[in-house]
């Protein structure tokens, strides 16, 4: 089995270097150009079938393989070549936001989910009926990687102040609490969009956590419980608060 899923893969990543070979490069990374809307909707469809079987695993807590990273970095091309096209579209940005933020590179998924937030207004696809379900799984996204840059920020201050470099210490707490403060107000507009899903509730306790206001994380949590008691994530994050 496992041969044959090696095998599936590397049809796949043939099939999407042909066919990116027949788009001219628009960036010195590669990224291809797409001139009409056939092309755009060809693009989507190879990208999907790049990325969008990681994404469920990557949700699901399962392990991104190396041949996985290899194939989001080529869906990546896709998503910002749909960007580059049209700027506005929420899933563009959307994808592109979900394969930084697998590949670990949380600034730039950070921009992606944020200008996914500030298209929607504008967005072609807005009036589509699961629109609105999008752009809260952009803010919880959104809330999720600011949160991660919010810690990294805290061992940063907590690193700077055992140097005693009390500058250095004042800048990576300011940045911290900037970056949890937006992580809360996200994750806050999520659940108030959304208040039965459980995955957003999740989302908001960890932040919570982190700030220390464990209380309140505790009631989301039992939220969450209630909706959903047999929710291995969410019985793992009861236990973590003492449900």
């Amino acid at each position: 089995m496992k041969n044959w899923l090696i095998a599936i893969g590397a049809v796949i990543a043939l099939g999407v270097v042909v066919f990116l070979s027949g788009l001219e490069n628009a960036t010195p990374s590669g990224v291809p150009l797409i001139r009409n809307s056939s092309q755009l909707v060809e693009v989507n469809n190879k990208a999907a079938v790049l990325a969008f079987g990681i994404f469920e695993n990557a949700d699901n807590g399962l392990k991104v393989s190396d041949d996985d990273k290899v194939r989001l970095r080529e869906a990546l091309k896709l998503f910002e070549a749909m960007r580059l096209y049209d700027p506005t579209r929420v899933q563009s940005n959307l994808g592109a936001g979900k394969c930084y933020m697998i590949l670990g590179e949380k600034e730039k998924a950070s921009e992606r989910f944020e200008q996914a937030i500030v298209n929607k207004n504008v967005d072609p696809d807005r009036e589509e009926p699961n629109y609105k379900l999008t752009i809260y799984e952009c803010m919880d996204l959104l809330s999720e990687v600011t949160l991660d840059l919010g810690v990294e920020e805290i061992a940063n201050y907590n690193s700077l102040s055992q140097a005693h470099d009390t500058a250095g210490a004042t800048l990576a707490k300011q940045r911290a609490e900037t970056y949890l403060g937006k992580a809360l107000d996200y994750s806050n507009q999520a659940v108030l969009a959304v208040p039965e899903a459980t995955r957003y509730l999740i989302g908001r306790a960890n932040v919570l956590l982190v700030m220390k206001r464990d209380e309140d994380a505790k009631k989301d949590v039992a939220k969450a419980k209630a909706l959903a008691p047999t929710d291995p994530r969410v019985l793992m994050m009861a236990k973590l608060v003492g449900l």
